[in-house]
């Protein structure tokens, strides 16, 4: 347990302290340090907890797995945990910070992940490998990311596209779904958000060869 006597916080602050940009600094924070110890912590298969009073302080709990006891695991862990490792991202953000967080976060879960800066260069690794998900920004300069995900649609019709954006909340699903957009969440995004995705894309699946049937 690590323990300190400051300020505290409350319970809405502790549902998203672990989430990637989420901070109370301001300009000062990047909102970026608990997300990054949990997800070493995961990584470890470890369990990280948080409890803290407004006024009293905060303790976070870290606990590890030692020596064999750390292998036997539910058949449902294992099967999630299998999921995400054989999980392929593709992940296409102009926005170099975020876009490496979000990466960064999807390793920390187990997934490979392959990175580009803009539409034409996602589309070059498209083309030269088979993803399960594709992660697109939607305003970036010479592609948008509605223009991405009707090319990877133009490709591979089964893949799905997920569309993450400060915009995310004001555009429809349905109309999402007929522009070759399979989700979209807003940025920016929680971890439990991001993993649900992974999970949702590898069920939905990716048979289809590319290219049009």
């Amino acid at each position: 347990d690590f323990t300190d006597s400051g300020v505290g916080m409350s319970p809405e602050i502790q549902k998203r302290i672990f989430d990637p940009f989420f901070t109370t600094k301001g300009t000062r924070g990047s909102g970026l340090g608990l997300s990054i110890c949990y997800g070493i912590v995961s990584r470890h298969k470890g369990d990280i907890k948080v409890s803290s009073r407004v006024g009293e302080g905060t303790t976070f709990t870290i606990r590890l797995p030692m020596g064999l006891e750390g292998g036997r695991e539910k058949p449902a862990a294992l099967a999630h945990a299998r999921e995400m490792l054989a999980a392929r991202v593709l992940v296409i953000d102009d926005d170099e910070v975020f876009r490496s967080v979000l990466s960064d976060t999807l390793l920390q879960s187990g997934c490979t992940v392959s990175q580009a800066g803009n539409g034409s260069e996602g589309l070059s690794l498209f083309a030269e490998g088979e993803y399960n998900l594709v992660i697109t920004d939607l305003g970036m300069e010479g592609m948008s990311g509605w223009d991405v995900a009707a090319a990877v649609k133009e490709q591979s019709l089964d893949t799905p596209v997920a569309l993450i954006t400060g915009w995310g909340a004001q555009i429809e699903d349905t109309a999402a779904r007929s522009r070759g957009v399979d989700f979209v969440m807003a940025k920016p995004c929680r971890l439990e958000e991001l993993r649900n995705l992974v999970q949702q894309a590898i069920a939905m699946g990716t048979g289809a060869p590319k290219g049009r049937p």
